[in-house]
């Protein structure tokens, strides 16, 4: 048999959200052709032929522990993002410990 589950709202918890942004304030939001999906068209941050030498310089940042340029490439490739130096990372000692993965098989 069914029994009646009783329900009891009790409001909002702490730091409890009542929607979520999933995508930029610059994307075009447009109707997708079904009904309750809508296509999102973020703007175009950087072109593909563009994204090597980045990619490149966040690898040589991050092999001398600079962490200064490696903020500062992110902010620059990403500019809406919300990366902050710490001012614990921006002292941190170049003690770090690097472990090197094996490679994925198969």
């Amino acid at each position: 048999t069914e029994e009646d589950v009783r329900i009891t709202f009790t409001g909002l918890r702490p730091g409890e959200k009542l929607d979520e942004i999933l995508w930029e304030a610059e994307a075009v939001i447009e109707p997708s052709g079904c009904t309750g999906i809508r296509r999102v068209r973020e703007p175009l941050v950087m072109a593909a032929d563009d994204l090597m030498p980045v990619i490149d310089s966040l690898v040589a940042a991050a092999e001398r522990h600079d962490l200064q340029r490696l903020y500062s490439l992110m902010r620059s490739t990403l500019p809406q993002s919300t990366l902050q130096l710490s001012s614990e990372v921006a002292g941190a000692s170049r003690g770090a410990t690097v472990v090197t993965l094996p490679t994925r098989q198969g």
